[in-house]
């Protein structure tokens, strides 16, 4: 999904890359808590969100 809606933009920004969005998720996805939800329309996937809590004295 990420690849499909960022084609463009990762033709000229190396930071909406697949790579990098998988590096990112990477990392967010082994915090404690981590959870992601996806949207489907029709059984197709329309949309995500993922998080997870941001760890006592995180600097955000």
């Amino acid at each position: 999904m990420h690849a499909e809606v960022y084609a463009k933009a990762a033709q000229s920004n190396p930071f909406c890359a697949v790579d990098r969005f998988a590096e990112g998720l990477d990392s967010w996805s082994a915090r404690p808590g981590w959870s992601c939800v996806i949207g489907y329309d029709d059984g197709q996937p329309v949309g995500y969100a993922y998080g997870a809590p941001l760890l006592p004295g995180s600097l955000w």
